[in-house]
């Protein structure tokens, strides 16, 4: 039994052993895939949202193509200076460093008292986007943080959501106030301090507005979206698998790191060459069909995933943002170490049960031996006794010998046929003890004073009697 139980037990632990080799391998593929199917993800998302920020410009184009300059059926909607607006819109939000925000209309700035008076026609025509603008901002939100146009002509500046703009603002200070836009597409800045709220790094999202034949603008209005870099970390997935132990980075094509506002490891560096030279010379030449590789960083290993954000408005070999995924290698040897526990424990288990299951097959085979081999040998036993006392003396043939017959259990049906054949034996030797077996020279044979009579028997008929 002991042996079969160490036998069991051997079985066991290499079956365990093998089966945690797969799962762990099984672990690494599925760490490396979900690692890489996550970053995937989260790149076309914000490919997605990119590019729907991008068709703004158009949305907007479509919308004034659409109006009547002279419509009368529609009421001028407010576009004004921000301390016209009504006060009751005005809401204190922490994403605009606690300022007096308008959520519900635009403002209107003049860079320059004359313009303030005449000139002013297509600034006007704008005023109709007021209705839109809060859908959009809506639609598109977290990632929008403001939306301004500005009209080089009119030199007047319109911001949405409506606020207060400082005295001494320089628009000609702002990357994107003399960007050369071809072809109706968008451009992106690079990372920037919103001048309107110091406090913010922004990029910017840079086109050309339509402007009808007849308001005759020599430079072409701008519309600029600022997107705050700490928004663009809100579109990741909350679903992947390793949520504890991510940490999700962003750069953009020079290796600025965008900050998500949190204090993590990556807090502290500007760039990516600055927190790995390697992790940036991987993404610059990396394959992103092969986007995977371990880092050693901070006293940690990292699996790391790097994807590029494809964006309509610029070529396949260019790139806008590159997102980066770390997960730390201690997290999947934590679900390694919670799968082998779950083995070692489901395998003790099973272990226990079959050592259960083997001492009772043993205990039961053991009882069903002992009265199998109790009903074997009290037959023949008794049969060896009552032989013995036979032959002793000790048993009276002629009136003990049937009742001590009838006394031997026949037993199992092993033994039955042999204890029938006993008694059978025993009866008839008994019976014929002292019955004289006749022969036929004996009965011929006369007294000795007869040997010479009538009928007697000679030396030739003793021979063929033998």
């Amino acid at each position: 039994m002991l042996g079969l139980i160490v036998v069991l037990y051997i079985s066991l632990t290499t079956l365990q052993n093998s089966t945690v080799r797969e799962i762990e391998n099984t672990l690494d593929d599925t760490a490396t895939l979900d690692v890489i199917e996550f970053v995937t993800e989260y790149s076309n998302t914000l490919s997605n949202q990119l590019n729907n920020v991008g068709m703004i410009s158009s949305y907007l184009t479509l919308y004034l193509q659409n109006l009547q300059i002279n419509t009368t059926a529609l009421k001028l909607p407010f576009i004004t200076d921000y301390e016209s607006l009504p006060r009751d819109c005005t809401v204190t939000l922490p994403s605009y460093d606690n300022q007096q925000v308008c959520m519900n209309y635009s403002s209107v700035y003049y860079f320059h008292s004359e313009h303030s008076e005449h000139n002013k026609s297509y600034t006007k025509y704008l005023g109709y986007l007021a209705y839109v603008f809060p859908d959009i901002f809506n639609l598109l939100s977290p990632l929008l943080h403001r939306i301004l146009i500005y009209v080089p002509d009119e030199q007047s500046l319109i911001v949405f959501p409506g606020q207060d703009i400082p005295e001494n603002y320089n628009i000609t200070n702002e990357p994107w106030a003399n960007f050369n836009i071809k072809n109706n597409n968008f451009s992106f800045t690079t990372l920037y301090s919103d001048s309107l709220n110091s406090n913010k790094k922004v990029i910017s999202l840079v086109q050309n507005l339509f402007a009808p034949d007849e308001f005759k603008l020599k430079d072409p209005p701008r519309l600029n979206v600022e997107i705050q870099e700490n928004a663009l970390y809100e579109l990741f997935s909350t679903s992947g698998f390793f949520m504890e132990n991510e940490l999700k980075l962003l750069s953009t094509n020079n290796g600025t790191i965008l900050h998500d506002g949190s204090n993590n490891i990556f807090s502290k560096y500007t760039t990516v060459e600055d927190f790995n030279i390697k992790l940036w010379e991987s993404a610059v030449n990396c394959d992103f069909d092969e986007n995977h590789f371990i880092l050693y960083k901070e006293d940690c290993f990292f699996r790391v995933s790097i994807q590029s954000v494809p964006l309509d408005s610029i070529t396949k070999d260019d790139v806008l943002i590159y997102v980066f995924l770390f997960v730390k290698e201690n997290s999947v040897m934590k679900y390694k170490n919670e799968t082998q526990d779950t083995l070692d424990s489901l395998m003790y288990l099973l272990l226990g049960l079959t050592s259960g299951i083997v001492f009772v097959i043993v205990g039961i085979s053991a009882v069903i031996i002992n009265l199998t081999g109790k009903s074997v040998s009290k037959p023949l036993e008794s049969i060896k006794s009552l032989t013995d006392r036979i032959y002793s003396g000790e048993v009276d043939i002629k009136k003990e010998l049937e009742n001590e017959l009838k006394n031997i259990e026949e037993g199992t049906e092993q033994v039955a046929d042999l204890v029938i054949a006993f008694r059978s034996l025993v009866n008839t030797i008994s019976h014929r003890r002292d019955t004289e077996m006749p022969k036929k020279g004996k009965n011929k044979i006369y007294p000795p004073n007869e040997l010479f009579g009538t009928g007697r028997i000679t030396w030739k008929d003793m021979i063929k009697e033998d």
